[in-house]
């Protein structure tokens, strides 16, 4: 089963970090690790981890960074397959992680599913629900980034770009829950902003093969300048197609 790692965005309070490390304990599959970050003092919060039976560990960001900053010091220090945010100001029931983690492993193609809130919790924050998400995902769409739009946190833009590779949906808050999972967020069309993504990263493969051509044995330059014009095409290809759905959908 995929291992899971849990990032906390911690305030410096010890109480609310232990409400969080609670909820965790009492998982039906526990994390493989626990990472806190904060721009407090880490003291406190490293008695309630020594409380905790869990792999857990403190790390510290500066007082300067934003959200997006301290989630990224914990996603780089993390190494689950999956990972998920926990919020120092919500519940969780004790199967949101194994909820997750079936239902990614049997949909290996999805990138993220969300775990609904228990009725009458979900008014305690005004973000998503909980977000469990491959690791993996930061290596195509980058990291958390500072909200782009007014009234968005970090993790509703890291959502939004999760979207723009396929529809993202949230399950029922119990594994045994017969009700179908519903569509959180619907996959967008490529954006301009993902046809720029598609062409650099089309651009530095074919660099890549034009300087293997220069320096390669006479009878493999032939193949290699095939493939480079064959990726040059598709590579057109591919943008203008991202572009005219832009388009379209404008």
């Amino acid at each position: 089963m995929a291992s899971v790692s849990v990032i906390v965005p911690a305030s410096g309070q010890a109480a609310r970090l232990r409400h969080v490390l609670k909820d965790l304990e009492a998982q039906t599959l526990r994390p493989m690790e626990v990472i806190v970050v904060t721009s407090s003092n880490q003291t406190d919060l490293e008695h309630q981890l020594d409380l905790a039976n869990l792999q857990a560990r403190v790390i510290g960001v500066a007082q300067a960074a934003d959200e997006a900053d301290a989630l990224n010091v914990g996603v780089s220090s993390s190494h689950g397959d999956l990972v998920v945010v926990h919020p120092e100001n919500v519940s969780w029931v004790p199967t949101v992680l194994e909820s997750a983690t079936d239902w990614l492993q049997s949909h290996p193609t999805m990138d993220a599913v969300g775990v609904s809130a228990p009725a009458g919790e979900a008014s305690l924050t005004g973000s998503v629900p909980a977000l469990v998400y491959r690791r993996t995902s930061h290596a195509v769409l980058g990291y958390y980034r500072a909200p782009e739009r007014s009234g968005e946190t970090a993790e509703q833009n890291w959502l939004r770009r999760l979207s723009s590779r396929g529809p993202v949906y949230a399950l029922p808050n119990t594994v045994t829950g017969g009700a179908a999972p519903r569509l959180l967020l619907a996959g967008d069309a490529p954006s301009a902003e993902s046809a720029v993504r598609i062409a650099k990263q089309g651009y530095a493969r074919v660099r890549d093969f034009v300087a293997k051509a220069a320096t390669a044995p006479e009878e493999q330059q032939v193949a290699l300048h095939q493939a480079v014009r064959i990726g040059a095409v598709a590579l057109g290809v591919v943008a203008i197609a991202a572009i005219a759905l832009t388009s379209r959908r404008r």
